[in-house]
Formats: C-alpha cells, structure tokens, sequence
C-alpha cells in the first residue's frame, strides 16, 4: 500500500508531503529538525540496545517532571518486553513540526515554548511491526530532548 496525502493538484507521496510539513516551519528551524531527528533516533537506538538508563538521559523536563524515573522505566521495560528485541527494520514515514498550540490540542499537558517535532517512524521487532511517534522540544536549557515516546500496533 502506498501512503499519499491529497493536495489540489492530486495526491502527494508521503515522502513530499513530509518535506512538505517542514517547509511550513520557518527555514531558520531546518537545521534544527534536522537535528530533531537524530535526537529522535538515538533515543530509539539506546532502547533497541535495552538501554533504559541511557533512554532515560534523553527525556525531557516536562516528560520527568509529570513522570518519576521508576514509573518511567517500568513502562520502558514493559515496552522493551513487548517488543521482543531491537528492531530489525526501521522507516521514517512521517516527519511533522508543530507549534506550542498545536502540541497543547495534542497533549493539553504540553508545556512545549517552541517547535514540537514529531517523528513517525515503522519499526519492525520480533514481536510484530509497531509505529512509534518520538517527540522532540527544547528543554529550558536549550537543549532537544524527548517529550513523548507512543508506540502502537502498525496492524
């Protein structure tokens, strides 16, 4: 199946209509998304390693602030379990920049002041193929950091 979006002019493949997305954001941000994603994909790497400590030196203050480290990385090991092992494939099929107010219709809970990437990525484990959308926002500190990791069943 191919993915698309619709336009006025016809369908888009998902590859151009994620470039798409981003060129919506000033160009000023385009380094910084780049920089988004590979903050996005360390996080997914330390977890294919089963990292948790290191997973957890990549999340965010408002992520830690609304979860302690223990619940944090019960629900990591969880997933860790679930997943069965590293992913064996793993495809970016969604890349979106959203403002401080879209991220709040979103996640009321968000606290995000700038840019909010989000990164959709297919991954393929042992235990069955699952979408995992990692968020990324500058901390305070001015550092990129993950604000949300959500897994779910690609089927």
């Amino acid at each position: 199946m191919r993915l698309a979006i619709l336009s006025s002019r016809g369908p888009v493949p998902l590859a151009m209509a994620s470039f798409l997305v981003f060129l919506s954001v000033p160009l000023v941000h385009a380094d910084e998304a780049v920089d988004a994603q590979s903050v996005a994909e360390g996080y997914l790497k330390l977890l294919d390693q089963n990292d948790a400590d290191g997973a957890w030196g990549k999340v965010g203050e408002q992520w830690k602030r609304t979860t302690s480290k223990a619940e944090w990385m019960a629900a990591a090991r969880t997933w860790l379990t679930a997943k069965g092992g590293a992913a064996s494939k793993r495809e970016l099929v969604v890349q979106r920049a959203m403002t401080p107010e879209e991220a709040r219709q979103i996640a009321p809970q968000s606290t995000a002041a700038g840019v909010v990437y989000v990164f959709r990525y297919r991954s393929t484990y042992p235990q069955g193929t699952f979408f995992e959308d990692v968020y990324i926002n500058r901390d305070s500190d001015g550092v990129l950091r993950v604000g949300g990791h959500r897994p779910q069943p690609a089927e």
